[in-house]
């Protein structure tokens, strides 16, 4: 590893693999590439005989491998859509609900349905309502993340998952194996023993066939690039590289969805302050910023909330309103919601959104909308779980 913590090399008995890194984590070399290319918005645009393309809005349009171009669309929330060749062909089309769970895809004139619990990927259905897989997990486990057995039709297969809780081998309850594969380092994977299909991969990630990438709820990860193909729905929150995988260390970090909901206090930015509020540190003083946390994988935590524009001497009263800039303090956050996944991914959309008028009283300020947000994450939520 390098002082940052980012993977530089790793041995096999397969391949050795080695990488080197730009100061915000982008892949610069790799052990079969010397040279891989970026533009200023950290978008890789070619390496070897590939090179890519862009939309305003972060997301891969065009991949490019030797003259042939594959095409990517998206919808308006900027998730994959639809992969098409360059001569019009469709590979693969894909629907979502309104958390971003993807409901089902149409390969081939074929559509796949995908049910799910509070676990993750609970099942895959054909269009006629019969079960073609279902998942379990262990306890405890993030989304989608340490399977526990596969069951196909009357068969269970067990899953041998490594310290990630990623899929290694799938056991027949005779002992033999049925399904095995070797990983690189950033995911990609060789199957060496195929007499049952498995697409769980990394936490939280299935693979696409269809693609080679791996659907990862909010966006698809390539792991031949090591890389998301769509920038970060929170933005800058998650960190500077709105691309990277788990800050180049994919061997100890996992990226899987959130598991708490804290509430958190700290002084107004215009009057600073010590402790959670600006003035007496006490119940009853209202002086204070108010924000939301979510915690991700590796204990990380990304927070969001509202804030005034900061440029007019009227902003405080009625101004645009913008992200606040805040960070997660053990002293001045309070959980308030335990491991809720649907609510962590329902404030991590909200996070990206853009941001109500700001004003006292005449808009939307920090507290009221942090509360809101909180609300009607819980109300969506509770009303999804009401579904059949």
């Amino acid at each position: 590893y390098d002082q940052a913590d980012r993977l530089v090399e790793a041995q096999t008995p397969e391949e050795d693999e080695a990488y080197s890194y730009d100061g915000l984590g982008n892949r610069l070399s790799s052990a079969d590439y010397p040279l891989w290319d970026y533009n200023a918005n950290n978008q890789l645009t070619g390496f070897d005989e590939t090179s890519y393309s862009y939309d305003d809005h972060g997301n891969m349009t065009a991949k490019t491998v030797g003259g042939t171009t594959t095409t990517f669309t998206y919808t308006v929330d900027n998730r994959l859509q639809k992969m098409e060749k360059d001569t019009g062909e469709e590979i693969g089309s894909y629907v979502y609900d309104p958390f971003g769970r993807r409901l089902w895809k149409e390969v081939d004139g074929t559509r796949t349905y995908f049910h799910y619990n509070d676990e993750g990927l609970a099942g895959e259905y054909t269009a006629d309502g019969s079960e073609l897989k279902s998942y379990g997990y262990h306890p405890g486990s993030s989304w989608t993340t340490n399977p526990l057995f596969l069951r196909l039709g009357d068969e269970y297969y067990w899953y041998v998952n490594d310290h990630l809780g990623t899929p290694q081998q799938l056991v027949a309850e005779n002992g033999s194996i049925v399904w095995e594969a070797r990983y690189d380092a950033f995911g990609k994977a060789e199957v060496v023993v195929a007499a049952v299909e498995n697409n769980l991969r990394f936490p939280g990630q299935y693979f696409d066939g269809e693609s080679g990438l791996h659907y990862n709820w909010h966006r698809f990860y390539d792991p031949s690039t090591g890389r998301y193909i769509s920038a970060d729905p929170i933005g800058l929150a998650g960190g500077m590289n709105l691309y990277a995988y788990v800050g180049g260390d994919p061997v100890n970090a996992i990226d899987p969805e959130g598991l708490k909901t804290y509430m958190c206090t700290a002084p107004l930015h215009a009057l600073g302050g010590e402790g959670t509020r600006s003035g007496p540190d006490v119940v009853g003083n209202l002086l204070y910023h108010q924000y939301l946390c979510v915690s991700e994988g590796k204990g990380a935590k990304v927070c969001g909330g509202q804030d005034q524009r900061g440029q007019k001497w009227y902003d405080p009263i009625s101004g645009p309103g913008t992200p606040s800039v805040d960070s997660y303090d053990w002293d001045k956050c309070e959980e308030v919601e335990p491991e809720d996944k649907c609510i962590e991914n329902c404030l991590l959309t909200k996070f990206g959104e853009t941001r109500p008028r700001y004003g006292i009283p005449f808009g939307t300020d920090c507290q009221e909308w942090a509360d809101k947000a909180l609300e009607e994450c819980r109300e969506d939520c509770k009303n999804a779980k009401k579904q059949p």
